[in-house]
């Protein structure tokens, strides 16, 4: 179900960032809390721990290694010991938006993406002056986030597809002139054992006349190739590759001097089709 407006929820929230990385996830709990970051600070301007969280979050944006994770973590755990205490001064001052501000910087935790994109609009309706006001500001916010979200997935999209592209191929055409899979590319090795054809697919991570090394779902596995043959990894889907089938059969029979009003009955004989 697409995230809107009107299907606003924590649930939904989660359902639309599900395929998200860690550090995509990152990068839309830091928006949020930004988003909310002036309410907490107009209450606890001494109180800098949501905005290390921000900090820390950003860095491992940037450089998403072990250690900023880390650093990442403990900022968060920083932020949420700032959002309990802001509910304790809330209770004493019956003054519950800069608690709920703050339990948006829990973003600095991946996991909880969904919480600072919840927490974000509850926080901004307890500032807001009246009903009114409250809602025009929440379903504005509500749709910079959707928005974002909706930036996240494009730029997601072009850096998978620049991944694809850029990405070693190793054709069918390489395999029947002998040539070497690339390092990176997918393909399948194949060979005769006791009278059965055994087969292995996966991304070559080294290969040469007589050795290859495979990354399978099984984990690097090591191969002499000897009768081994190489072969490309077929990527179409079936759609493309009934749509080549019959580009084949209709080349196939003009080539034989077939007439276009035989060509039905040749697609019928191929699929085996009984006309009703």
């Amino acid at each position: 179900m697409k995230l809107t407006i009107d299907n606003w929820s924590y649930k939904n929230i989660k359902e639309e960032i599900k395929d998200f990385t860690h550090v995509e996830k990152v990068e839309l709990a830091a928006f949020c809390a930004e988003k909310v970051i002036a309410i907490f600070e107009s209450k606890c301007p001494d109180d800098k721990r949501p905005r290390l969280a921000i900090e820390a979050a950003k860095e491992f944006i940037k450089n998403p290694t072990d250690e900023n994770k880390q650093r990442c973590k403990k900022a968060a755990g920083a932020a949420a010991y700032a959002a309990a205490d802001a509910a304790d001064a809330a209770a004493d001052a019956a003054d519950a938006d800069a608690a709920d501000a703050a339990d948006a910087f829990y973003v600095a935790d991946a996991a909880n993406a969904a919480d600072a994109a919840d927490a974000f609009y509850v926080a901004v309706t307890y500032t807001a002056d009246d009903a009114d006001t409250a809602a025009d500001k929440t379903q504005s916010l509500k749709q910079k986030i959707i928005d974002y979200i909706k930036e996240l997935k494009v730029e997601k999209m072009t850096e998978e597809t620049k991944e694809q592209k850029d990405k070693p191929v190793y054709t069918q055409e390489m395999a029947d002139n002998g040539e070497l899979p690339p390092v990176g590319s997918s393909v399948v090795l194949r060979y005769n054992f006791d009278s059965k054809t055994v087969t292995h697919a996966g991304i070559v991570l080294f290969s040469s006349a007589g050795n290859c090394i495979l990354a399978t779902d099984y984990g690097e596995s090591h191969f002499n190739i000897g009768d081994y043959i190489y072969e490309a990894i077929d990527t179409r889907t079936d759609e493309e590759k009934l749509i080549d089938e019959m580009e084949n059969l209709i080349t196939e029979h003009c080539s034989s001097n077939g007439t276009l009003r035989d060509l039905p009955r040749t697609f019928l004989e191929h699929y085996d089709i009984t006309p009703k």
